[in-house]
């Protein structure tokens, strides 16, 4: 009797434990992607003006101490670390250091970035919108924000999060004028139990 009562609980609870997660708004969506701890990423960062584009691939890590990399194609790796960025040349052989608020674009393109913005800034408009992929209608939440840079090209920026992965989709970065001046695609994006800490050594 006794036995059948453990298992019973022991039951109950791998449910309860396997249970989705409901999410219901995009307070909600954001609150969840706040906890992811280490992921990697390729993205897709397409700059725009009035005359042409240009897109360029990155490989992203971050870790759950705090510490970023970025691959920049074959050409440099960046490493966001002790308020610097660790600065590698592949293409000229050379290592540098840069201070961090010299970086006003990559550094929001990093999930955890963006969230910590997010949770600093007074005033954030959350919403939620729908795609239809032909079988079914997904929840979109995003969240915009301004910018605290002081920068006409880079004034404010929206991030989109997939409702069914929980996962970010795309940035959108906007001038003063409220066009879109910097793309970022998430082409990919990989949450892990675990990352290898050597990827941000320098």
């Amino acid at each position: 009797m006794k036995r059948n009562i453990i298992f019973s609980i022991l039951f109950l609870f791998i449910l309860v434990s396997c249970k989705p997660i409901k999410i219901e708004n995009s307070e909600q969506a954001f609150d969840y992607v706040k906890g992811i701890k280490n992921y990697t990423s390729d993205v897709r960062i397409t700059f725009k003006n009035e005359r042409n584009e240009e897109s360029i691939f990155l490989r992203q890590y971050s870790c759950y101490n705090g510490s970023y990399r970025l691959d920049l194609e074959e050409e440099r790796i960046y490493i966001y670390a002790d308020d610097k960025i660790f600065v590698e040349d592949l293409k000229n052989k050379k290592k540098y250091f840069l201070e961090e608020n010299f970086d006003e674009v990559y550094k929001y393109s990093f999930l955890n970035e963006y969230i910590k913005l997010i949770y600093s800034m007074d005033q954030v408009e959350y919403f939620k919108e729908f795609y239809d992929d032909g079988n079914k209608k997904i929840d979109i939440y995003g969240a915009k924000v301004n910018l605290p840079i002081n920068n006409l090209n880079i004034n404010s920026a929206t991030l989109y999060l997939d409702g069914e992965k929980l996962s970010p989709i795309r940035l959108e970065i906007f001038d003063i004028k409220g066009n879109i001046r910097i793309l970022i695609e998430y082409l990919t994006f990989e949450v892990l139990e675990e990352i290898d800490l050597q990827l941000f050594e320098y």
